[in-house]
């Protein structure tokens, strides 16, 4: 034989009942002494970035950076030992200890007597530059024997007599663009024959004489004469013209 199963009436009030001793007083219950209480007990004791516990002894707090203890005698860029009688933590470069006889680039020994570019030994008996002896009798440039008779820039013999730019005799005569013979009669730009019936220059492009019947330069475009019924960058009458010629023929296609 089957079991008697419970009525419809029976069925519902069970349910009912599991219900007002379950949800409401179970959960309330369970809310009131494990979700507020705790959590509150919780986020005091814990590190709210990391969810750890907290300890007095730390500062109240972890270094964000690494997640571990932070104490004032730890350098919170490199949580290592800080000591006071350094002027400054690490050197953050190579995370080696700094003192004032250490030069900050190089972590080297660093005295007055070097020079912190090269860390070589510094006297004013050397040129900087090439930590080779300098001396007053010495040109910085090349370290080769300097002589107020030597010009500089070539180390070769200098006299007023030369020309410093090409180290070859050098005289009123001579122009010291082009180490030829210079006149007031030459053009120093071109060393060509200049007269006063031209201008001061010849027309720089060409080369051509110059009238003041023709604009100050030629048409450097053509090369051609300028006159004031011409446009000086392109001949108007001509471009003009085969503007006019051709557009129609274009038109008509």
């Amino acid at each position: 034989m089957c079991k008697k199963k419970y009525s419809g009436f029976l069925k519902k009030r069970a349910v009912r009942a599991y219900n007002s001793s379950h949800d409401g007083s179970y959960g309330s219950s369970h809310n009131s002494s494990h979700d507020s209480s705790y959590e509150s007990s919780y986020n005091s004791s814990y590190d709210s970035s990391y969810n750890r516990p907290c300890d007095s002894s730390y500062n109240s707090s972890y270094n964000s950076s690494y997640n571990k203890p932070y104490d004032s005698s730890y350098d919170s860029s490199y949580n290592k030992p800080y000591d006071s009688s350094y002027n400054r933590p690490y050197d953050s470069s190579y995370n080696r200890p700094y003192d004032s006889s250490y030069d900050s680039s190089y972590n080297k020994p660093y005295d007055s007597s070097y020079d912190s570019s090269y860390n070589k030994p510094y006297d004013s008996s050397y040129d900087s530059s090439y930590n080779k002896p300098y001396d007053s009798s010495y040109d910085s440039s090349y370290n080769k024997p300097y002589d107020s008779s030597y010009d500089s820039s070539y180390n070769k013999p200098y006299d007023s007599s030369y020309d410093s730019s090409y180290n070859k005799p050098y005289d009123s005569s001579y122009d010291s663009s082009y180490n030829k013979p210079h006149d007031s009669s030459y053009d120093s730009s071109y060393n060509r024959p200049y007269d006063s019936s031209y201008d001061s220059s010849y027309d720089s492009s060409y080369n051509r004489p110059y009238d003041s019947s023709y604009d100050s330069s030629y048409d450097s475009s053509y090369n051609k004469p300028y006159d004031s019924s011409y446009n000086s960058s392109y001949d108007t009458c001509v471009s003009g013209c085969l503007v006019d010629v051709y557009q129609p023929m274009v038109r008509h296609n």
